[in-house]
């Protein structure tokens, strides 16, 4: 038999706890009623990566623990979702249990997929190659602009859609920033 919420949210990341929040604030009679699905242990607030690759802030403030973050009122399943069945609403989660529930929302965040750009999973993170788009390679944004003595910094934006659009532009404005106060 499975478990009935009112409404499950697919996702912890910012987007998963906002909408949540906002149900619940909007709705109290749904506390206990309402659950995140998630297998994440911890919750990254990634908006902040770009100031941690600008040297303005550190990474661990970005991390904490997942049950810190889910809003009072709301359940959270450690799972992965396997399956989405719309027309019985049904959730299948990795462990083979399943969730039925009146309303779905889908936010669970994007796929990063390096090897996507020739080269790149050879060299993400070392030869000058950063991005603040994944926990393990944003100190190294840092490290690049402030050990950068002059030349050529190359910061690119891809045509497609991304995480954060502005995120390519605000390291790259707060790289200037610092290239100019520090006479780069």
């Amino acid at each position: 038999m499975s478990q009935h919420y009112e409404v499950v949210v697919i996702g912890g990341g910012t987007a998963g706890i906002m909408v949540t929040s906002k149900i619940l604030r909007q709705d109290p009679s749904l506390k206990g009623k309402i659950t995140i699905i998630d297998p994440a242990s911890h919750h990254y607030y990634q908006p902040l990566w770009t100031l941690v690759g600008a040297g303005v802030s550190k990474l661990e403030s970005t991390r904490k623990p997942m049950g810190t973050v889910i809003p009072q009122g709301a359940n959270w399943l450690q799972q992965a979702v396997k399956r989405i069945a719309p027309h019985d609403n049904m959730v299948y989660l990795q462990n083979d249990e399943s969730i039925t529930y009146t309303y779905l929302v889908v936010c669970p965040g994007l796929q990063l997929n390096w090897s996507h750009v020739k080269g790149l999973p050879e060299t993400i993170g070392k030869h000058g190659v950063c991005s603040n788009y994944a926990p393990q390679y944003v100190d190294e944004t840092w490290r690049q602009i402030s050990q950068f003595k002059g030349g050529t910094a190359i910061f690119t934006h891809p045509n497609t859609p991304i995480k954060c659009g502005g995120a390519p532009m605000k390291i790259m404005f707060l790289a200037e920033d610092y290239f100019r106060k520090h006479g780069v």
